[in-house]
């Protein structure tokens, strides 16, 4: 990761935000990217005017996105079992049956939902109580 308060040139920002020169080029002519113009020496030795970018305005214009997770609005992947039963649709067409599995599957979560609280609520330990706390 570069330091925030480093200058980075086009290239060097396209390749750490994996996209190419042409996407760095148009959020700059766009406005949505500053940068400024300043004389720097190039790979040969020689003085080139290049455009840089500040590190910190490239996290601002390209911020990281999740991609799963509650945060991105994508639940993850899909379960085996529900990814079966879609694509079993899809194969089959037959709505009365995938709304029936979709049912029938909803059913057992919840089931499942319900022994899971009850466990819980059956492990607690009262408040207070030293139980667990001892030392050997």
């Amino acid at each position: 990761m570069a330091d925030l308060g480093e200058w980075l040139d086009i290239k060097e920002a396209a390749e750490i935000k994996s996209v190419s020169d042409t996407t760095i080029r148009n959020h700059i002519r766009k406005g949505n990217l500053p940068s400024v113009k300043r004389l720097v020496t190039g790979r040969d030795g020689r003085m080139v005017v290049k455009r840089l970018i500040r590190a910190s305005d490239l996290e601002k214009a390209f911020p990281v996105i999740p991609t799963t997770g509650p945060e991105s609005g994508d639940p993850g992947p899909m379960p085996p079992e529900l990814r079966r039963r879609v694509l079993n649709f899809f194969r089959t067409g037959d709505v009365e049956e995938f709304e029936r599995e979709t049912r029938a599957a909803a059913e057992r979560a919840e089931a499942l939902r319900a022994e899971a609280d009850a466990i819980r609520d059956s492990i607690r330990i009262p408040r207070g109580s030293t139980e667990g706390n001892e030392r050997d």
